[in-house]
């Protein structure tokens, strides 16, 4: 695997090459090379609180890699809120818009129509309107779930509960990667 330093609107990002051999027969191999950009990776988890006011302070890593805005919505298929910089939101948007009609008008509903821009105040917080409060179930405490291309952002005790019930598709995921 080879890996080289690049910049990417200003970001240090890694370029990360590889190549997959398939040996069809003694004579034949299909050489399938792959290029993947990692950039923008968000990882780690921490607890927070939602004050009052539903104000959330997210990671000072989080916040340089999202941008001066972007955006917060409903999590897909899970009781979570998203966070999404503005390009990893537009990408998502153009995927939807390509899926047949009635799919894409669903998911404009679920997404993009609960989606609010927003912006951290000097102190790193950011508003989460009462409707996704409420959808996620958000109150006082909270877990920021760094998720590669976007933040969640869960109530403690529902993302236990999902991890718990998930943990037959967790261990067969991992004998996939054959670490």
């Amino acid at each position: 695997m080879e890996r080289s330093v690049y910049y990417n609107r200003g970001k240090q990002c890694q370029m990360v090459s590889f190549c997959v051999f398939w040996a069809l027969s003694d004579n034949l191999i299909i050489i399938k090379s792959s290029r993947t950009e990692v950039a923008g990776v968000f990882s780690g988890m921490s607890n927070h609180s939602i004050d009052s006011k539903g104000r959330i302070v997210l990671p000072a890593k989080f916040r340089e890699e999202l941008g001066e805005s972007f955006f917060i919505t409903q999590g897909f298929g899970n009781r979570c809120i998203q966070v999404l910089s503005r390009d990893e939101f537009e990408r998502v948007s153009a995927r939807i818009m390509e899926l047949p009609a009635d799919k894409s008008i669903v998911l404009q509903y679920v997404f993009n129509g609960a989606a609010v821009e927003t912006a951290p105040n000097a102190q790193g917080r950011i508003i989460i309107p009462q409707a996704l409060r409420e959808y996620a179930k958000l109150d006082g405490d909270a877990l920021v779930i760094g998720m590669i291309k976007r933040i969640e952002i869960w109530n403690k005790s529902e993302y236990d509960a999902f991890i718990e019930s998930r943990r037959d598709v967790i261990e067969e995921a991992l004998g996939m990667l054959r670490l």
